[in-house]
């Protein structure tokens, strides 16, 4: 599926490049405004940094002294697919300019290359879509697992777990259907929380492991209330 994925991104490429051409102007710096700019970078660093969550899953599967490894394998598995996408979608944005309609601009584009290109790169986008709601069903449920383990110590068994995966689903669904009328920009406003919430996080996070504890932590510690780290 990885494989395929990066070929009809390539072919998609490949029709943006050779059938779109950028407005006139567009890349003259001289109209370049700080603020958009600004928007758009929160937006890209809040993608990045969501991963957060999912290094810490990583980690649990390799060797102890694989960190440096554990950052590079997620930083270049999802660094540069998110770029390649994102250059993809805002240039065929700025081509089309005010007839941009997601579904509808992706697929006119890719048939530029071939009849139904169009209807294959949206069935393998939506594939790759259930992948990733199956991972993020995954992690949402571990989340809210050790939330309520914080407060009351319970056992994970499968009917939680399942119980868990639901509830999460639940919600995602609630808040997608409210967010569906204008999605683009309810989805923009909720990266922008997000980052309200990780930026300061990450920075604790950041300062801890690499100049107060210097990349050493006694683990056994963080699962006790009373520990040396505290509740």
């Amino acid at each position: 599926m990885t494989y395929l994925t990066i070929v009809m991104f390539v072919l998609l490429t490949v029709a943006v490049m050779a059938h779109l051409s950028m407005p006139a102007g567009a890349y003259n710096l001289g109209d370049f405004h700080l603020v958009p700019f600004l928007d758009q970078l929160g937006v890209a660093a809040g993608y990045q940094i969501s991963w957060a969550f999912y290094v810490s899953d990583y980690s649990s599967c390799l060797p102890p002294a694989s960190s440096r490894g554990t950052f590079r394998w997620t930083f270049w598995g999802s660094a540069p697919d998110g770029i390649w996408v994102m250059f993809l979608g805002a240039f065929i944005a700025a081509a089309v300019d005010k007839n941009f309609d997601t579904i509808a601009s992706v697929e006119g584009t890719a048939g530029k290359l071939f009849p139904r290109f169009g209807f294959i790169v949206l069935s393998i986008a939506a594939l790759g879509l259930v992948s990733v709601t199956a991972l993020n069903m995954y992690c949402g449920s571990r989340t809210l697992i050790s939330s309520i383990d914080s407060v009351r110590q319970i056992r994970p068994t499968l009917r939680l777990r399942v119980t868990t995966v639901v509830t999460a689903a639940a919600i995602w669904l609630l808040f997608a259907n409210l967010a569906s009328a204008d999605f683009l920009a309810s989805f923009n406003d909720f990266l922008l929380l997000v980052l309200y919430v990780f930026i300061p996080r990450t920075a604790v996070n950041l300062t801890d492991y690499f100049i107060v504890r210097k990349g050493h932590y006694a683990s056994a510690e963080i699962f006790k209330p009373n520990g040396i780290y505290g509740r």
